[in-house]
């Protein structure tokens, strides 16, 4: 599996300085420039969106778009690891252990960049309980969001939609 935690760093599988590389760049043929992660927007997912990904409902689209975004490099998707449980346990639940199996791994390739949770994240959840009066599983992306300065993407109007920076979809 791919899974790249935050601050992890990000290798070239190719070294433009490599002995045994040839061509120089002049002799490459153009290619698209991916922006640096550190360029990219960042997007916290609530797991709402995640699981629009697999179930088709209103919002579908949108959620898709998100991660068709992350994997062209426009944005880079973060999310809380709890992320993790909820859409693979929505998979197993809705369309038994094989489906589960295949979100895991769909989930795996998709190179989302994961955040634990430590003292910062939950104190920063306990915050978000005050101030969108909502559950403390559901507080932490805006909690991530809020500590990254990122966009926080959900489909949980009822608990988001106070969150200074949500895009609410579906």
């Amino acid at each position: 599996m791919r899974w790249r935690r935050l601050g992890a760093p990000i290798r070239s599988p190719v070294s433009s300085t490599s002995a045994s590389c040839a061509a120089t760049r002049a002799d490459r043929p153009a290619a698209r420039r991916m922006p640096k992660v550190s360029e990219r927007r960042l997007v916290v997912l609530d797991a709402s969106v995640g699981v629009k990904w697999i179930k088709p409902e209103a919002g579908r689209e949108q959620a898709r778009a998100l991660l068709a975004d992350h994997r062209e490099g426009r944005i880079r998707i973060v999310v809380p690891v709890h992320f993790l449980h909820e859409v693979v346990g929505f998979a197993v639940r809705h369309g038994g252990v094989e489906f589960g199996e295949q979100a895991w791994r769909e989930l795996g390739n998709a190179d989302l960049t994961i955040v634990g949770l430590d003292d910062t994240i939950a104190a920063s959840a306990f915050d978000q309980v005050r101030l969108l009066g909502c559950s403390f599983y559901d507080a932490l992306a805006p909690a991530l969001a809020e500590r990254l300065g990122a966009t926080l993407c959900s489909a949980d109007a009822r608990a988001h939609a106070r969150f200074a920076d949500v895009t609410l979809i579906g």
